[in-house]
């Protein structure tokens, strides 16, 4: 499936042929969903505990512990540890959003960033060799972290990747016919 956004329209040269997207898997969203979840839910518990053990000294139900109140009216726990948890969901959800990778012809396209864009580039006659972490849940998830073994340029880690097979699939494709002129 091949998307052209506002980056790769100014990345890719006339002369490239846009190859594949690859995109980012869900699992990002929802590790940061499970730990909006997790930290809200640690937020109510340690406010719940500190209520049933501090609440009953306090006559109006309430409590100050060096200027903090506690009490079934002012769960600031709670609120600050759901704060917590929001911000690390919206890094993971980011994560998605920001990151493009984009495979061409002649080359492959690492960009990830909305404010602070890094871009990774690397031609296809340079990767020497693949691997797949696919985690504990990535074979069944069909999701897998690549690794791109390059010559001269640095290596290139990608982040988890829907269908990462597939992807190697294209990749393989295009240096073959970067190499083999049969191919073209």
């Amino acid at each position: 499936m091949v998307i052209h956004t506002h980056f790769l329209k100014r990345v890719v040269g006339e002369e490239e042929k846009l190859i594949c997207n690859a995109c980012l898997h869900w699992i990002y969203v929802l590790t940061g969903l499970v730990w909006l979840f997790l930290c809200a839910a640690g937020g109510y518990v340690a406010d719940l505990f500190l209520w049933q053990h501090f609440g009953s000294q306090a006559p109006d139900h309430q409590i100050k512990i060096f200027m903090l109140v506690f009490g079934s009216r002012y769960p600031w726990i709670f609120w600050m540890m759901t704060a917590l948890g929001v911000v690390i969901a919206l890094i993971h959800i980011l994560k998605v959003v920001a990151t493009e990778i984009a495979l061409t012809d002649q080359r492959l396209v690492f960009k990830k960033g909305l404010l602070f864009v890094d871009v990774q580039e690397i031609d296809l006659a340079e990767i020497r060799a693949e691997n797949i972490n696919h985690g504990m849940l990535g074979r069944f998830l069909y999701y897998g972290e690549v690794h791109l073994d390059s010559r001269f340029v640095g290596d290139i880690y990608l982040p988890a990747l829907s269908k990462p097979h597939q992807f190697l699939r294209e990749l393989h494709r295009a240096r073959r016919k970067l190499v083999d002129p049969i191919y073209r």
